[in-house]
């Protein structure tokens, strides 16, 4: 029983640190985004050279390609970490039914 509750403990950490990771993904993504989004303003606002900004459509599409990369770049590391971590509070289920 005391066994179970260590196991039961050391999932529920391993889970708190891969939310954490998690979250440090995301604001690392997001910054990109931000980032490259900022960029693309500031090369249009150069060639418009102080006249409305508005992205051009090769501009719009660019920055939803990068943005769609992003998503997907993150959602597989977050879909691998998941995976692992089930793989391993699996594992030690097993062990603790044992």
């Amino acid at each position: 029983e005391e066994l179970a509750r260590g196991y039961a403990k050391q999932i529920e950490q391993a889970q708190q640190r891969r939310e954490a990771k998690d979250l440090e993904r995301l604001e690392r993504h997001g910054q990109a985004a931000a980032q490259q989004s900022q960029a693309i303003e500031a090369e249009q606002k150069q060639g418009q050279q102080g006249q409305g900004f508005e992205l051009d459509a090769g501009q719009k599409v660019e920055l939803n390609e990068i943005n769609g990369q992003q998503a997907k770049t993150l959602a597989k590391e977050l879909n691998r970490d998941n995976e692992n971590g089930d793989q391993v509070k699996q594992a030690r289920a097993r062990e603790i039914a044992e």
